[in-house]
This record gives C-alpha cells, sequence and structure tokens, in this order.
C-alpha cells in the first residue's frame, strides 16, 4: 500500500511539473508579446505586453545544465516600472533579440541608422 501511494505522488508530482513547463507559451506577435502561464491545474494567467512598453529585456542562465542546453529565464522591464518573467524559455538570447527587433524603438533606430548612411 505504501509502495502504490508512493508511486501516486511521484507521477502526480511528475504531472504538474510536466504541465507548468508544456503548457507555459511566450507568444510574440507584431504589437504585443503574451505570456500564458498555467498555475496549477485549473488556473491560467494571461499577460499582455505591448512593444512599445518594452524598454530592457535581461536573460539568466544559471548552471551547467541551462548554459549546456540553451535555456534560461526571460525578465522584461516595461516604461510602467513592472517586470515580467517567463522561466525555462528554450534559446533566450535569440528571443530576446527577436523581441527588441520588433520593438519600435529599435525600428526607429535602424531607419534613422539608415537615413543617416544613405549617401546624398
Amino acid at each position: 500500500m505504501g509502495v502504490l501511494l508512493y508511486y501516486l505522488l511521484f507521477l502526480a508530482t511528475l504531472l504538474y511539473v510536466w504541465m507548468d513547463y508544456y503548457l507555459d507559451i511566450l507568444l510574440i506577435t507584431s504589437q504585443r508579446i503574451l505570456i500564458i502561464e498555467q498555475k496549477g491545474l485549473f488556473n491560467r494567467q494571461v499577460t499582455a505586453v505591448p512593444l512599445e512598453r518594452v524598454q530592457d529585456i535581461t536573460v539568466r542562465k544559471r548552471g551547467i545544465l541551462q548554459t549546456f542546453f540553451d535555456f534560461g529565464d526571460i525578465q522584461i522591464q516595461t516604461a510602467g516600472e513592472e517586470n515580467y518573467s517567463m522561466k525555462d524559455v528554450s534559446h533566450p538570447n535569440e528571443t530576446k533579440n527577436y523581441i527588441l527587433q520588433k520593438t519600435p524603438q529599435f525600428q526607429d533606430q535602424k531607419n534613422e541608422s539608415q537615413l543617416s548612411n544613405s549617401p546624398e
């Protein structure tokens, strides 16, 4: 009986960890970033961050496993002093660069540099 209860608890924990990882979604559109986090079985949190409010993105890789398998945490700082984070994102540096390229601030800087480099 005790062994069966142990395996049942182990499987429930494994299911919870799998759900926490697999059902968390980071969706990047042309206008906003959607962070969808599954918190438990019947609790989901959806956060929308407009791209024009993104000021900085921080990537954190802790330990040899995250470095070797190229995953880590992303923290997004916005103009309203709010921070949004997403844990265990695969290829976090590429994701950071992709988001920054979509922001209007980056587009403005890119257009200004193209105008200043154009021959007259």
